[in-house]
């Protein structure tokens, strides 16, 4: 039972130090990642390293296989094992195997997947020296604490920055914010410097050096041992809290307050550091804590709920002794620190450092993608109702409209059987700047102050919500500013329109290339900045449709990549173009719009001719498959 600590917090306002830079992306292998796992799919459907039968892409992370197969103890107790798992979200989750999504996962930070391939590693002996264990990472640097040295390293391991005390550190995995535990005399030194309380958190900045910012905690947490190498005290970073565990209770300090709450008593098992602590993440789902620690003795990476319950998050051949690891959610990577060599590094290291992929779900205003899936597809010809191909996609709570040369196609969502006159039909005017807002589902047009955008482009000042039929309504959003779209390509344009959660993107790659986001209802205009490449599949139209997500602090534009060897589906940090793959497919054929159906778990597409979704030999393709979609 929780027990919460009432004693007054309180929290001192002061500069705040290591703000972010929106230098990471979520990446599944970038920064010098080998092999080809691009992926930041960990949901694909196929056996973990492999392909599915439906062709998708190699996964990068363990456990979160949907086949119907054993896969020994590498997806126990994962969300999107397409499996039951009741102590998280209380139901099946079958949008991985081919059924319906329940809705989204309740969980305000889980970790669904830790990745054993595509690792970048490094040996950092020579900048450390010997283990000790202490570990964080923040928006720009992770930092490791060495006998000889606190390393703190960028993100991507290229050098070592400065030294700081990283015997102390843990991470706000919600903004990158480091931490230093301190008590009244300042920060807490080498094995704790004879304190035993832990009073206060100083903010840190990217070297581990303390700022000005300090979070007194509402009461002090005694700490199970600072005589050395005991290792008995656990420190979890967490997203907008952290934890500490005395060795028998677990204390859970909200930040934004100071207020420490007693979850209770709890046995974890963990490995030994070198020092006087070890350190994992924490998780909170729905209103259960739980912690996610390495368990060296039996070379797993181990989840313990509240009550003590185990579950295998990452079963490896060899983890070596870690004893350290931290997650980071604008890069999808945990970080880890363990000695000599292991299952995750090449040649042989003495002090190794390293990262590889994760999966994190999140609520709280986050609209994410996890996986677009090939598995429960279903696809139909179109050809006759739409004529060409034009480019345009939107999704509604009943229908998909898709936009051709000669009219717009309107089908119901579940694409089933021939075209029928009640649910597919045609209206006289084709739609050119169709977006969707996936929070309720309602469809919007792009308008000038006169009409409805259309091809090239214009000076937009409005939107107009389109009827069931696709018809425009007398519901207008006024927008704060004008976009002026300078795409004067009738088709094969470079424009790019995203659809999101209760927000919309648009990207101009003409003459001042820029991103802007839209908000809804309010029409709110936000210039995001110049993005000057966005690579992407063109439409025989002025424009291409894509996705926007928001999660991590930053905004991703999704969209299919220009190449069929192998064409992927990407996500671009808005707006410094920093790609991570999302899934990788073997055909799209000329893939250009994509949209997609939170409520169904679906992702929606078009395409000409074949592709590996077709069966036979399809003109005008629209189609659907299984999708991962986290939403507030």
């Amino acid at each position: 039972m929780k027990r919460a600590l009432l004693v007054s917090a309180c929290l001192i306002a002061m500069t705040v130090v290591g703000c972010d830079n929106g230098a990471g992306t979520p990446d599944a292998g970038d920064l010098g990642d080998t092999g080809d796992n691009r992926d930041g799919s960990t949901a694909d459907g196929g056996h973990d390293g492999g392909r599915d039968a439906g062709g998708s892409t190699p996964d990068t992370g363990l456990g979160s296989d949907a086949n119907t197969q054993s896969d020994s103890a590498l997806d126990v107790g994962l969300v999107a094992d397409g499996g039951t798992d009741s102590a998280i979200d209380g139901g099946t989750d079958g949008a991985i195997d081919g059924g319906t999504d329940g809705g989204p996962v309740s969980a305000d930070f889980r970790v669904d997947s830790f990745g054993t391939t595509g690792c970048v590693t490094g040996d950092e002996l020579s900048t450390i020296g010997d283990d000790r264990g202490g570990m964080g990472v923040g928006t720009t640097s992770v930092l490791l604490s060495g006998d000889d040295f606190t390393g703190a390293f960028p993100l991507d391991f290229t050098a070592a920055l400065g030294s700081g005390t990283g015997d102390n550190l843990v991470t706000d995995l919600a903004t990158g914010q480091l931490y230093i535990l301190a008590n009244a005399a300042g920060p807490l030194g080498p094995d704790g410097g004879g304190a035993t309380q832990v009073t206060r958190l100083i903010a840190a900045g990217a070297d581990a050096r303390p700022g000005t910012t300090v979070i007194t905690l509402s009461v002090p947490i005694d700490l199970a041992d600072f005589a050395g190498a005991g290792n008995q005290t656990g420190v979890f970073a967490g997203s907008g809290e952290i934890a500490i565990y005395d060795d028998t209770d677990l204390f859970v300090v909200t930040l934004a307050t100071g207020v420490v709450t007693d979850v209770g008593a709890v046995t974890i098992p963990h490995s030994d550091s070198e020092t006087w602590a070890y350190w994992g993440v924490l998780e909170h789902v729905g209103a259960v804590h739980s912690v996610v620690v390495a368990d060296a003795d039996n070379q797993r990476i181990i989840r313990v709920g509240e009550t003590g319950t185990v579950t295998e998050l990452v079963t490896a051949t060899d983890i070596s002794d870690m004893a350290s690891f931290t997650a980071s959610l604008p890069t999808g990577r945990w970080y880890f620190h363990h000695e000599v060599g292991s299952s995750l590094t090449t040649g042989s290291p003495e002090e190794t450092l390293g990262y590889c992929s994760a999966v994190f779900a999140t609520t709280g205003g986050n609209f994410t993608i996890t996986s677009l899936s090939t598995t429960g597809c279903t696809f139909i010809d179109v050809n006759s109702v739409i004529g060409d191909d034009h480019g345009g996609i939107a999704v509604t709570p009943t229908n998909v409209f898709l936009d051709g040369d000669d009219s717009l196609g309107r089908w119901a969502l579940d694409l089933t059987g021939a075209v029928n006159a009640s649910l597919a039909g045609t209206t006289t005017d084709i739609r050119d700047a169709m977006v969707t807002n996936f929070h309720g589902s309602t469809v919007w047009s792009l308008a000038t102050a006169t009409d409805l955008a259309g091809r090239p482009g214009g000076d937009i000042t409005r939107l107009v919500q389109l009827d069931a039929m696709g018809v425009p309504t007398t519901t207008v959003i006024t927008l704060s500013q004008t976009i002026h779209l300078t795409n004067t390509t009738p088709s094969g344009g470079n424009v790019g329109l995203f659809s999101g959660w209760d927000e919309i993107a648009i990207y101009d790659a003409q003459t001042d290339p820029h991103v802007w986001l839209i908000s809804l209802p309010s029409g709110t205009v936000t210039d995001l900045g110049a993005m000057a490449t966005l690579d992407h599949q063109t439409c025989e139209n002025w424009a291409y449709w894509g996705i926007v997500e928001n999660f991590g602090g930053h905004h991703y534009l999704v969209a299919r990549n220009s190449s069929d060897a192998p064409p992927t589906i990407d996500r671009h940090l808005v707006p410094t173009d920093e790609v991570t793959t999302i899934s990788t497919f073997t055909d799209l054929s000329d893939m250009c719009t994509i949209s997609l159906s939170p409520t169904l778990s679906r992702w929606y597409f078009h395409h000409e001719y074949n592709s590996q979704f077709t069966a036979s030999n399809a003109q005008e393709t629209i189609g659907y498959c299984n999708a991962t979609i986290t939403h507030p």
